[in-house]
């Protein structure tokens, strides 16, 4: 048997929100004297690609809420200005009707902006770089197996690393994402569902219209997905698209030049074109040698304007979005999409769960970060008020703070997003109309305007 060391508190998972919390921990002025104990399979300490004009396919969206965490525990200021890129107003428009919203950040908000696009690798960089002298990480180090702690004296769990050695630590917490040990030792059920969809990330090169520094995010609802462009910088954005498996096997073939075509054609065209196009991918990802994707499309674009439609599907010319020129070689990448939600948080088994753990979002309204964010400013408030109180920070009663004031909104939140996702998967002409009727009556959204 390995030798038994001890700890306050043991996050498995160094993610960035298993990484927040330790940091949140660490320089806390109630909980920093606390031993943590981080735990990461992968490379805590990879560095990010700092190339001019480089950025990775992983990125997160990070509203004014949680950049105020990542401030307060000194993580934010340390992620160069041009690596957080703002944007000031997002807009989204359906494919199939004449729906379109533009909305802002709240007036009230002190935040000039609606968020910012960071890339993950900047965010675990500053995060590590903020972590106190009180944590403990194990890098490249894995979790074998999660026990009680039933006879050692303390009824503690006790993780077995991949190396045999073990700890046992007073509070478990699992941020080791929708596969969770900490959540399936806790006894915690999940349920949910796999989407009939798979997301596709890569790095955009693009060319903005006059006067758009490309600060405005853009998402359009298509009927196997919505398709989303943020921006990076003056001439660089994020892609996340999600639509349907074969779809998006077909698209990975493409070359690079053939998909940034695709991907300017399912933002700027009638959804007929894109399906029409999309069926003429060979296996190999070829196309037809009689085929010319920048005449299909400027014929497809023109088309609209002639039929006098409104538009319908695409933005009115005086805001439309920045071209896509091309795509970053090798940053295409694709992942499945997931809806699942822990039936709790906590256990009387001295373990707690946040982040990915616990919930796991569609990434449409780029939110699932943000949720983590918000476990880890709660979670960490509820220990600071446990120790103040002298309350057992491992007990279920205490826990039991953080259940309650995260389980109800992170659930909110992924109800609302898998709802509107169905909504614009719809094809039928009421709920069409419907749907386009309430983007433009600014519904369901605060703070938006219909655009001009």
């Amino acid at each position: 048997m390995g030798a038994l060391a001890r700890t306050d508190i043991c996050i498995v998972g160094g993610g960035i929100v298993g990484t927040a919390l330790a940091a949140a921990l660490s320089t806390s002025a109630f909980a920093s004297h606390l031993k943590v104990t981080l735990i990461e399979g992968g490379d805590l300490f990879a560095l990010p690609d700092e190339r001019t004009n480089y950025f990775s396919n992983r990125v997160s969206s990070v509203t004014p809420e949680s950049a105020k965490l990542l401030k307060r525990i000194g993580a934010w200021d340390r992620i160069p200005e041009d690596r957080k890129k703002p944007f000031a107003q997002m807009k989204v428009w359906d494919a199939l009707g004449n729906g379109k919203l533009a909305f802002n950040a709240p007036q009230t908000h002190a935040a000039s902006c609606m968020g910012w696009i960071v890339e993950n690798s900047w965010l675990r960089k500053s995060l590590t770089e903020s972590l106190g002298s009180s944590v403990s990480v194990l890098n490249k180090s894995f979790v074998e197996d999660i026990s009680s702690g039933e006879g050692s004296g303390l009824e503690w769990p006790i993780l077995t690393l991949k190396d045999k050695s073990k700890i046992q630590a007073r509070l478990l917490i699992g941020a080791d994402g929708a596969n969770s040990l900490v959540r399936k030792y806790a006894n915690i059920k999940s349920s949910g569902w796999d989407y009939p969809q798979k997301a596709i990330v890569a790095t955009l090169k693009v060319e903005n219209v006059e006067g758009n520094n490309n600060d405005v995010a853009y998402q359009r609802f298509l009927p196997g997905g919505p398709i989303a462009c943020l921006p990076l910088s003056a001439n660089r954005s994020s892609l996340v698209w999600s639509t349907h498996p074969a779809t998006a096997a077909k698209l990975s073939k493409l070359s690079t030049k053939d998909f940034a075509s695709f991907v300017d054609i399912a933002f700027r065209n009638p959804v007929e074109d894109l399906k029409y196009l999309t069926g003429l991918i060979q296996e190999d990802g070829s196309l037809p040698s009689t085929v010319n994707l920048e005449e299909e499309a400027a014929w497809g674009r023109q088309r609209l304007v002639e039929a006098n439609m409104n538009q319908i599907g695409a933005p009115p010319a005086h805001t439309t979005m920045p071209k896509i020129s091309g795509v970053i070689e090798t940053s295409r990448a694709g992942f499945p999409l997931r809806f699942y939600l822990s039936e709790r948080y906590v256990s009387d088994k001295r373990a707690a769960l946040i982040g990915d753990a616990a919930h796991t979002i569609h990434p449409l309204a780029g939110q699932g970060l943000n949720l983590g964010l918000l476990d880890v400013g709660t979670i960490a408030k509820v220990i600071e008020e446990g120790l103040q109180s002298g309350s057992d920070i491992g007990n279920i009663h205490t826990l039991q703070n953080y259940a309650s004031e995260r389980f109800a909104p992170n659930l909110g939140m992924m109800l609302a997003v898998d709802s509107i996702g169905k909504l614009f998967r719809a094809e039928s002409d009421p709920i069409v109309w419907a749907r386009s009727f309430g983007l433009n009556m600014g519904i369901p959204f605060q703070d938006s305007r219909t655009w001009p």
